[in-house]
Formats: structure tokens, sequence, C-alpha cells
């Protein structure tokens, strides 16, 4: 079924929705660097520019579906919450597409803090009525991808519409598509081991941001909740699924891996410093063991569930900034297989 994708970033949702059986016919997306690797990896066509360019350009019946993520910045508990963020609006940008294409169905994604807190209570509220001011019915839930086969803990709001069915049916669909795909959750060690060390020609290195210790560490219940080194990167557990990717990353927001946990005796620094600290011990000063380094893009990526084979264009900055903003791609399956079901339900699967 063609499908059109807009704020497609590199590609996760894309690459997600065409491993459900959906044909990205039109895509948009602003950043170069993105859409050049969005061009690189798929067929469809992409439209680099400014969605609302793009609107006048659609026209009823071109897609089955529409789906997106448009910008979370005013949303996100890691911005600044702005309710009056001129990028806040772009989901309104996303509801007039759609009512221009009138597409069976739609997909939104967003951060989880719209539909989490009641700040943006109001700002669901009105999503929700814009979209049945056009004709659809909307289910609304949190999803965290880690129940998904990604081996990162990333919980993200998602926002189904169909045209047909009503809002206790599509969720009851939506359901019935999420049901068989929920699973035990894998850890960041199964990545780790994947790839190997660091350095080698499977697994470059990518940030060379260096780990200090924090002057003023805080300490947490877990020895994986940050703050005992600089910046925001956070040691990874893995045994555990890893933490979200983020956006900033590149730099010192770029989390850690412990070579000597991974490969070595299994001993973690992080939690051997944690207990240091506990006991009242000052905190250490400068650089942290040679062994402590950052994630690799190598390593970004597929905490993201992008395929090996998947290339990424621009510089180092921007594909950890891609990788980072991208919704996991066995997320957005999942996402999507929610959507084929109500599409199911209403017989236009077979269309």
């Amino acid at each position: 079924m063609r499908a059109v994708s807009l704020f497609s970033g590199a590609g996760g949702m894309d690459r997600g929705f065409e491993d459900a059986g959906f044909r990205t016919v039109l895509a948009c997306e602003m950043n170069a660097s993105a859409a050049d690797t969005w061009r690189r990896n798929f067929k469809g066509s992409m439209h680099q520019g400014d969605v609302r360019l793009l609107l006048p350009q659609t026209e009823p019946g071109m897609a089955e579906i529409l789906f997106g993520g448009p910008p979370c910045q005013g949303y996100s508990v890691a911005g600044k919450m702005d309710p009056h963020d001129p990028r806040s609006a772009l989901v309104f940008s996303f509801l007039e597409a759609v009512g221009r294409i009138r597409p069976a169905a739609f997909v939104m994604e967003n951060v989880d803090a719209l539909a989490r807190l009641e700040k943006w209570r109001g700002t669901l509220a009105d999503i929700r009525g814009s979209a049945a001011a056009i004709g659809y019915s909307t289910f609304v839930a949190i999803l965290d991808a880690a129940d998904f086969g990604v081996p990162q803990s990333r919980k993200r709001m998602f926002a189904w519409g169909s045209r047909t069915l009503s809002e206790n049916d599509l969720a009851a669909a939506v359901e019935r598509g999420l049901a068989p795909l929920r699973q035990p959750r894998r850890t960041a060690r199964e990545v780790f081991m994947a790839f190997g060390p660091a350095g080698t020609e499977r697994n470059p290195l990518g940030s060379t941001a260096m780990i200090n210790f924090a002057k003023s560490p805080i300490l947490r219940p877990s020895p994986y909740a940050g703050m005992l080194f600089n910046g925001a990167g956070r040691p990874v557990n893995p045994d555990a699924p890893a933490p979200t990717m983020s956006a900033s990353a590149g730099g010192n927001k770029t989390h850690i891996a412990d070579e000597r946990q991974l490969f070595g005796d299994g001993t973690s620094f992080a939690a051997e410093y944690r207990k240091r600290l506990g006991e009242g011990l000052p905190p250490m000063k400068g650089r942290a063991p040679e062994y402590m380094r950052r994630l690799t893009l190598r390593e970004s990526s597929a905490f993201q569930t992008f395929p090996e084979t998947f290339v990424f264009e621009g510089s180092q900055s921007s594909v950890y900034r891609q990788i980072g903003n991208a919704v996991p791609c066995l997320l957005a399956r999942a996402a999507a297989m929610a959507a084929r079901s109500a599409l199911d339900s209403t017989g236009r699967l077979a269309a």
C-alpha cells in the first residue's frame, strides 16, 4: 500500500513501515544530510524542504496511509517545554496533510510527554479534536521500544487515526496488531557482542569526546543513571536495554561503553566508582580510564535497529544526530503493523 512520509529524517519510520508492507511514494525532510540519507536508502520521491511548502502539492487519494513524527522539541522534557515553540505547531501541519490527502489511516509519533503530562493535556485534546473535525477517529498510546525487539528503552507516543473505524474499534484493532509483536526485552550486550571492541573494521571509532570525571558527581541509585562523568552521556548497562539514544550525541552527550566490562574481566568501572563515592571517598579528577569510551556510530545505529546495510550520509556529528532523532525501525514496524490491523478491519488492505 502507498504511504506518504512527513518529517522523515533519515528514515527510521520509513524502514519500519516498509518492513510492514507499505511503500513510501513521497517523503519530506528539511535537513539536507538526512534527506540525502533517505534518498540513499529508499526509492520514493523526496521533497527536501519545509513541509508547509509541500502541502499545496498533495492531493486526495495519493496514498492509503500517512505517517510521520513532527518535531518534538516543544513538548520534550529534554527541551524547554515551551508551548509557544513554533515547531510545536507542525503537528497541525501534519493533520493538514491528512485533510488534503484523505488517507484511510494515519500514524503520528511524538515524545511520550505529549500524552503523559498534564501540561499538554489541552494540546493533545486539540490534536484529537482537529483530527475529528476532518473525519478521523484517533487512538493514542505510549509504547516503549524495548517491548518490541529494540535493545533500547525509548518511550514514544503514537496516535493512530482512521477514517472509517470508531474510536473503540480503532483501539481494539491497534491492540490486536501490537499484541503478537511484544517480546522479552533484549539487552545492550547483544549489540556490543555483535560488533566487538571499538576501533576495528566492523566497529570503527566514532565520537572521541573525552570522558572526564564530574567535578560534583550526583549519586543516583544506579551507577548507570548518569551524573558521574561530564556531560549527559550515561554508562550503558550491558545487561539491560540501552538508554535512549540522543539526538545531541557526538560530543559529551554520547553514551559510554566500558570495554573492560564487555570484553575483559567483566568488572564495571561505573559500579566500582559509584560504590567508592557512596563510601564517602572524594571524587576522582581528570580523565576516566582508557577502556571507557563513547558509543560508535555502528552501535548507535544498531540500538535504533537500523539494518547494518543502511547507509548514512553527512558528517559524523550529523549522522549521530540523524540516528538519535530517528524512530527505532522495529518500533516503527510495530506501529505500522497496528495500522495494518486497522486497515484490515475496514477491508482497505486489499486496495
